[in-house]
Formats: C-alpha cells, structure tokens, sequence
C-alpha cells in the first residue's frame, strides 16, 4: 500500500519536501543531544581527575618523606592499571623527573586531561614540600559511554521518524489525494463528452472550497453551453449579413485605396521632380565647394568654405530623404551604418545654429568630456538631426542666457559605447501639462507658440522616432519660467581608437599656466575641464578687472590667457590691449580670444592689437588642443578633421587596392571618367562596351563588376540576370552605375540582383566608398603607374577658362577629381562623338527604334553630366522622358531646346579647340620642314611604352607625331591610331604603330 502512496506524484512530491526537513530536523537534535553527553562527559572526567591528584598527593607523600622506593613504585602501578590514566610522573623539589611511568610530557588527547599537584608533609604545625605530582588522562570511558548512548537515542529517533512519515503518507493520502482524485476522474469523464458527475466532499477546509468551486463551475458551463446553442441556431444567418456587408466595406476600400495610390503617385512625381530641381543647383555648390577647398587658403577662408560644404552636405541629405519618401510611409526608413566622426557631428550642428543664437546674443556652449571616444560608428546624419532639431527648438524659446550641449557616457564595452546628450537652455520652459503634448504629429507645446515662434510641430515626432531607431530614448525635463532640458540616449560602435597626433606634442606643454576669463560660470567650467584633461595648470577669473589684478598678483607668469570678448564692464578686447600695452609683467602671455559667430569686425581688431589667435564658441576641444599647439608652434601639419577624414578615406582604399574592376558601360566619355579615376586610385580596369561583353568578359579574376544600365546590345538588368544565373559568380559584388536616382530605380537595381547604386554624375568619394564596401580587403599587387614616382605635370598650353557658355567647368573637373588634362580629353571626345546626337535621336525617331532613341537620350543625359553640361543634362533628361511617354509623337519644343543646348556646348568646345582649316594645314604642310626620322622613331618608341601600359597620356605623344608627319601619307594611320587610343583599344593602336613604321620608311 506504502509503494503504490508514493507512485502518486503529489504525494511523492509532499514528501520529498518534507522527508528531508524531518531528517535535518532529527539529526539536528541528534547532533546536539550528542555533543551534550559528550561535554557532560569531558567534565566529569575532569573533576576526576582533580579528585584523583588530591587524594595520590597526599598518599605518595610518605612513602616519598621515607624514601620508600618499593612503596612508590607499588602505588604507581596501581594508579596506571586505572582505565583511564595515560602517565604518572613524580618531579622533585628541583623539577627534576624522578619516578615516572607511560610517556614523559606528551600532549594529552584533550586540553585539561593533564594536571599537577603539589606533594607536601605535614610534620606538626610545618609543611614540608617534597615534589610534585602530574597525572595525564585520556577520554577513552567518554568516548564508550557516548557510543552507547548515541547508539540508544539514535534507534529512539529513526524509529520515530519512520512512524511519522507513515502517518503522513496516511493523511495525505485521505485529506489531499483523494479529494484531487475524485477531481480528475470528473474532470476527465466532462471531457470525454460523458455525463458530467459532481464530487462529493464534505468538508469545509480549502480542498472543500475548491470542490465547491468546481461544482458551480460545472453548472456554469452547462448553462453557457446551452446558451452557445441559442446562438448557434442564428449564426448561419449572421453570416450571411456580415459577408454581405464585408464584400460592400471591400468594393469600398478598392476604391478608397485606388484614389490614395493616385494621390500618393502624384505627390509622389511632385516630390521627386522638385528634389531634382533642387539638386541641380546643390551639385554646382558642392562641387565649387570641393574644389575651393583643394586651392590654398587662408584659415578664415577655409572655416567659411568647410561650414559652406557641411550645410550642404546636411541640405543634401534632406533631399535624399524626400527621394527616399516612400520608404518613409511604408515604414522602411533604415538607419545607416557608417564610420564618423563625433566632433565633425557637433561642428556641423553649431555651424548652423550658431548664427541665431548670435543674433540673441545667447551663448551655445559644448560641454563634451576629453575622455569620450571621437570615432564612432552609426549615422551620422541622423544623429545631426536630431541635434540640430533639439538645438534649434533652444535657440528659438531663449531669450537670454545660455544653450548648452552636453554629451556624457553611460555605458561602455569592447564594441559598442551608449552616450546621453543633453540640450538644455535658460528659455521659457514647460508647464507638465504642455510637456504632455510633446512629441505628437504637428503638435506644439502651447498654439501660441506656434504664432510667436512658427513650427510645424514635426520636429521633435521625427526626433523621438530616430532616437528609437539608434537604440535609445528622449524625455524633457522643465519647469515654467526656468528653461528646459532635453536628453537623449543614443547607442553607437566603435572604430579602432587611433591615437590623435596632437597628443604627441601636448607633453612638452604639460603643466602650461592658463588664465581663463569669462564671466560666464559654465563656460569657464567647460574651459577648465577641457583645458585641465590637457595638464594645464589653470587659473578662472570672470571680469576683465579680475582677470588683471590674477596677472599683476600671480607669483609665476601666466603662458597664455584664454579672453572671453563680451564681458560686462570692460570687454575681452581692451582687457587684451591692457594686458598687451599697459601692464608691467616679466612676461607678456598669448592671448586666444573667444567669441561667438560671425564678428567678424571683432577678428579684424584683434589682429591690429596683436593676439595670436582667435575661437569660435562653441568651441571644440580638439579645436582648441590645435589653435594652442600652433600658438606655441608646437601643432603638426595634419591636426584638422578634414585631414583624419582624409586619412581615413585614404587607409579604406589602401585595403583594396589592385583589385580588378570590369566596368560595363557603352559611352566613351563615361569609360575614360570611370577609368581615369580608378586607375589613378590604384585599380585595375577592364572595359566592355555593352551587357553582352561584359557577361562574356566576367571571370574569376574580377573582385567587382561596375554595370551601367542602359546599354546596347543587352541591358545592365539583363546582363546582371545572366551572370548571377552561373553559381560561380553568385556572390560577385555588381554595382550599378546609373543616371536613374530615384527610389524605384536603387529599388529595380536591387531586384534585379545587383548589390548597389552609384549615381551618375559620378562623385569620386561615393564610387570609392562604394567601392571599399563591396571588396574584400586583402593584399594585390598595386599597378605599376600608381607605385611609381608621379610624372611631373605636363604644362597645358590653354589654361582652362573660369567660365564656358553651356559647361559648368568646376563640375565637370569634380567628376574627374580634379585633373584638368582628363577633363580636356573627354571635351574632346564629346565634341568629336555627340557633335550628330540629335540628328541620331531623330532617325531613330523616323525608323520607329524607340528603344534605340530612349538609349540615345539617355547617353547625352549621362555624358552631358559629366562634362558639367548641366542644361543640356536636363534638356536631355526631359527628351528621354518625353520618348519614353509620347514615343514618336514628342514635343517639338523639347527637341528644339535639346538642339540648342547642344550646339552651345559644341561651338564653346570648338571656341576652345578651334578646327583647323584644311587649306591652311595644307599650305603648312607643304612649308614643312622635312621630317626629322630620328626624333620620330624616338617618339614611336615612347608611344609603344605608353600603349603597353594602357596609358591615356599616349594621346599627348600622338600629337606631337602629327605635327612631325603633318601632310605626309602617315596622317590617316595617326588618325586610326587617334580613335584606338580614344577607344581604349590599347593593343589594336600597337598594332596600327607598325603599318605607321612602314609608312615612314
């Protein structure tokens, strides 16, 4: 019966809980019972012990008075025969062993087991000491005697403990078993579909009340159930209805939703064409920008250009975000990945609010730690965003006062850092009741701000959702009439941290004497935490007075004084020129001034006192480390972020190159683009001139296939369709380069296989950071032309104009980074191959080959483009859209206005290569000198070496030849060899040199 109790789980488990606590509660008093008895014992032996030394004392006292040697040893045996006597040891007066039985000073078993006493006689009314007496026991009668009584209690106990497991095994088996049992045979018998059968238990403890419970349930769901077949009875019927009405709300939607496509179609097109209209002009900025920055300037010049370039880059990201609206409202708006910089971050976003806070004469200060990692990886745009939004919303509910940005590091490990920004400003603040509405669709705070200070209410809905998507959250903290705080959280990786080269040098100036004057508290806070994460021993003083009495009372001289210009009472300026001019000091300190944005008066003033440098507030830490270095001319060459960006850019290509590129496009102009900039950037490069030759070129050399989309022969989708369709090429990266920028066109590009979208015209830093995404990294063998020692520059004997009517020329030399000897090249070749394109467009147009007309358009729209030919790029854009539309039937208006911005960029071309007249090349052939075989044949010899390494700069060669073999029978071989080298037919102009050779001879 005990087995089949414990087969029962619940029963099994009662008792595995409580089985081990009875047992750790009976050993528990075991244990102690035990310990008792023992210690009882141990006491007991002790007293024994003392009792037996009292009495053996006295006894031996005689025998030793007498010097009875027999008797002691008699008495000694006897004492050793007791049980539990280790040793008997007699010491004389001396302590001097002189009788001694078992072992001499061993330790005994237990402390206390061991005494002594002293033996003495009493002669009369004197004491006479004789010796001393020591005894040594051991605990062997306590350890039997705790057996047997371990050995009795422990019986008693385990048979205790067994009859109380018995007894509740018995009652659980009663009072919870069985109740639970009766529960499921009844519960099993409802769910088989049987008759349900209520328990019966009578009892009023919890198993009664969950009897109880169980049987009103019971009933309720027999009621329920009878009530479920009422309703089933009229369901059919219900059906019916609401299958009707569903099919009306379903026509009814169609239609809703047909109008909402429409609607979202058209405002689709809108956005799109006023994007591109917008680009148009952003590309010449841009561009102009680019260049600008490539020249030598002045430090002011330069900061003005890069905040230039930066706006841009931030307008031209908004105009990417209206291409890319359509990802927006079906919720696939993807946040970047890339590698950036926090401190290019923050620059950009006080370069474009800094202007307003000025005009407030508000302070924007940046209070960022040194010891918070720069390189960063994320998006950097969005991020900016976010910033510029918080910031700018600061800016504008401030009055007076100060906006601050404060960044801070939560949380850090080996890949990833979670940094808290914070911007707070001293403006109108925030009741709790207006702080409830932030963060909603076109919803402001109050509706008065909105007239007071204007706002869609967008900004901080759009802030809260990037938050979210870069892994963190925003709250507002604010009070009505004190100002607000807005903080963020915000989840980045890390780059590898490189060392800054500024910290190489910041050494010799550790320990620096500093005078910070400012009289703004947290400005000098930031000034000192910045200043002192150098090793700077730093002094703060808030008015111009203070900061005089610090300098003329300082026990050492100050090196270099950091001036704040506006202060109340006397300013930064005549504090400088007091310092400067008037004070009796053993040594004059630098003096850095600091202002806010745009004084551009002031920057003019402090130069005519004699200061050594200037800061634009807010001021960035690294900014500062190199305005100082330089001040003490301590700052290397490249301490500026546009140099680490450079280096960065610089170290990713590094990695990739000598990759092999095969790049598919069919437009002369575009290949030798392309060509020129990759080649330059140390790539190999091979050309197919359509889809078809570019399937067939594809082998497992190439690390990267570059596909043009619109192509004869075979198209880039369709080319990309058959070289994924081999198993071998599965995974080779194919990027498309296209004029095409829209959504749906990086949509169809990814559709159809390809990896990414490069958009023409070509921006370098794009390809190449496309590029350096898409190759894997490894070590190749670099070409020979970029290992070798560049040529010195061959002097062009027409200097490019500032302006050509129909070219942007900074745009177009962009697109070719800048070398102006490629850019005349391709000018040339535009003149020579698009000279007749309209009049093509138009015959194909007659022979109905629309697709061929299409092409066509699209190849002047590209090459347009590229050249900088901006209007005649639009103009082209529109035809090819007008074809693709009307077909034959185009607009005779925008066929005219393609016409005309063709033959302005074809007569500024020939303005700047006139044609020469072939009388007069005639007349001068004939008055030529006779040719000059030896300089010829050396000039063969240098054309051949630059044909063998496929270099464009054989073109120069070549004209040098036709002016040597002008009017000669060479002339039509120069010219095969002319289109070859134009075509990049390398080895087809080899072979040409030798029917040349024999013409000469």
């Amino acid at each position: 019966m005990t087995f089949s109790i414990l087969k029962q789980s619940l029963v099994a488990k009662i008792l595995l809980v409580l089985i081990p606590l009875v047992t750790i509660s009976e050993v528990l008093v075991f244990t102690y019972q035990g310990w008792k008895h023992y210690d009882k014992g141990i006491k007991q032996q002790t007293k024994n012990l003392e009792e037996m030394l009292q009495l053996q004392s006295v006894v031996f006292a005689t025998p030793i008075w007498e010097y009875d040697d027999p008797e002691i040893e008699d008495l000694m045996d006897r004492i050793m025969l007791l049980p539990a006597v280790e040793s008997i040891t007699i010491y004389d007066i001396n302590g001097e062993v002189t009788k001694n039985r078992g072992p001499i000073n061993s330790e005994p078993s237990i402390p206390g087991f061991r005494a002594s006493r002293d033996i003495v006689l009493m002669t009369g009314t004197k004491t006479q000491f004789l010796g001393r007496l020591q005894i040594t026991v051991n605990d062997n009668e306590v350890i039997e005697s705790l057996k047997e009584y371990l050995w009795f209690n422990g019986l008693i106990l385990f048979t205790l403990m067994v009859a109380l497991i018995v007894s509740l095994v018995f009652t659980i088996r009663k009072f919870i078993s069985l109740p639970l049992h009766l529960l499921q045979l009844s519960i099993r018998s409802a769910r088989s579909g049987e008759q349900r059968t209520e328990v019966s238990w009578k009892s009023n403890d919890e198993l009664g009340v969950v009897v109880n419970a169980y049987n009103e349930m019971l009933g309720a769901q027999e009621a329920a159930e009878n009530e479920l077949r009422m309703h089933q009875e009229n369901l059919e019927y219900q059906i019916e209805q609401r299958t009707a009405d569903l099919k009306k709300s379903r026509d009814d939607l169609s239609d809703a939703k047909e109008t909402a496509e429409a609607a979202t179609r058209a405002k689709s097109d809108f956005l799109a064409n006023m994007s591109h209209e917008i680009r148009t002009p952003m590309n010449a900025i841009m561009g102009m920008t680019h260049l600008a920055l490539q020249t030598e300037l002045t430090s002011k010049q330069e900061d003005y250009l890069n905040k230039v370039h930066n706006s841009a880059n931030s307008l031209l990201g908004i105009i990417n975000d209206i291409l890319d609206f359509s990802k927006i409202e079906a919720g696939k708006l993807d946040m970047e990945s890339v590698e950036f910089h926090l401190d290019e971050v923050l620059d950009n976003t006080t370069n474009l609010i800094a202007a307003k806070a000025n005009e407030k004469e508000l302070e924007l200060l940046i209070q960022l730690p040194t010891d918070i990692p720069r390189l960063l990886i994320g998006d950097p745009l969005r991020l900016g965003q976010v910033l510029i939004n918080l910031a700018n919303n600061a800016v504008k509910f401030t009055e007076r006062g100060e906006v601050i940005i404060a960044i801070n590091m939560t949380e850090r490990t080996k890949e990833k850092i979670t940094l808290q920004f914070t911007i707070k400003d001293t403006g109108i603040g925030m009741t709790q009741e207006q702080i409830g509405k932030l963060f909603q669709e076109f919803s402001q705070a109050d509706t008065s701000t909105t007239r007071k200070f204007g706002g869609t209410g967008l900004g901080l809905t759009i802030s809260k959702r990037l938050v979210e998507m870069m892994g963190g959250d925003i709250r507002v903290e604010s009070q009505a009439g004190e100002g607000s705080s807005f903080i963020f959280l915000a989840t980045f990786g890390l780059q590898v941290q490189r060392k800054e080269v500024q910290r190489a040098f910041v050494e010799e100036l550790s320990g620096l004497r500093v005078l910070v004057v400012d009289d703004n508290e947290t400005s000098r806070q930031i000034f000192q935490e910045i200043l002192e994460s150098f090793s700077f021993d730093i002094t703060l003083a808030y008015t111009g007075v203070k900061a005089l009495e610090a300098l003329t009372s300082a026990s050492a001289p100050f090196e270099l004084v950091i001036m704040d210009w506006k202060m109340p009472g006397m300013d930064g300026m005549e504090t400088s020129r007091q310092i400067l001019n008037h004070l009796n000091l053993p040594q004059i300190p630098k003096i850095i001034m600091c202002t806010s944005y745009g004084k551009e008066e002031l920057i003019h003033q402090a130069k005519e006192i004699g200061l050594d440098a200037f800061l634009m507030k807010p001021v960035n830490p690294s900014v500062m480390l190199d305005t100082i270095l330089e001040t003490f001319g301590k700052a290397p060459a490249d301490t500026t972020i546009k140099q680490r960006k450079d280096s960065n850019e610089i170290e990713s290509l590094d990695q990739i190159r000598g990759a092999q590129i095969l790049l598919v496009e069919d437009n002369e102009i575009n290949q030798q683009i392309a060509r020129e900039l990759l080649e330059g950037a140390g790539f190999f490069v091979e050309i197919a001139n359509n889809g078809k030759e570019g399937t067939e070129m594809v082998d497992g050399k190439h690390d990267v296939v570059l596909m043009d989309i619109q192509m004869p022969v075979m198209d880039g989708y369709t080319a990309t369709q058959v070289i994924r369709n081999q198993p071998e090429f599965k995974n080779l990266p194919i990027l498309a380069m296209t004029a095409n920028a829209m959504v749906i066109d990086r949509e169809n590009v990814l559709a159809a296989g390809m990896n990414a979208h490069i958009t023409k015209p070509i921006d370098p830093h794009q390809l190449f950071s496309t590029l350096a995404q898409w190759i894997r990294p490894g070590e190749r063998k670099i070409p020979d032309h970029f290992t070798s020692a560049a040529k010195p520059a061959k002097n062009i004997e027409q200097p490019l104009p500032e302006t050509m009517p129909g070219l942007q020329i900074a745009t177009g030399l962009t697109r070719v980074g800048g070398n102006q000897k490629t850019y005349l090249d391709i000018l040339k070749m535009f003149q020579k191959n698009q000279r007749q394109a309209i009049q093509e467009v138009q015959e194909a147009l007659q022979s109905q080959e629309i697709e061929q007309a299409i092409r066509l358009a699209h190849t002047l729209k590209g090459v347009a483009g590229n050249i900088g030919a901006m209007e005649l790029h639009e103009a082209a854009k529109e035809l090819e859209s007008d074809i693709k539309e009307n077909g034959i039937n185009i607009s005779e208006t925008v066929f005219s206005k393609t016409q005309t911005e063709l033959e302005q960029v074809i007569s500024s071309i020939e303005e700047f290569f006139p044609v020469p007249d072939k009388n007069q090349v005639q007349k001068k052939a004939a008055a030529a000198a006779p040719v000059d075989l030896t300089k010829v044949t050396s000039l063969l010899e240098e054309l051949k070496d630059l044909l063998e390494d496929n270099d464009t700069d054989a073109l120069d060669i070549l004209e040098v030849l036709q002016e040597q073999l002008q009017g000669t029978e060479a002339d039509s071989v120069l010219k095969k060899i002319e289109d070859s080298i134009n075509g990049f037919q390398f080895k087809e102009a080899l072979e040409q040199i030798e029917d040349l050779k024999s013409k000469i001879e």
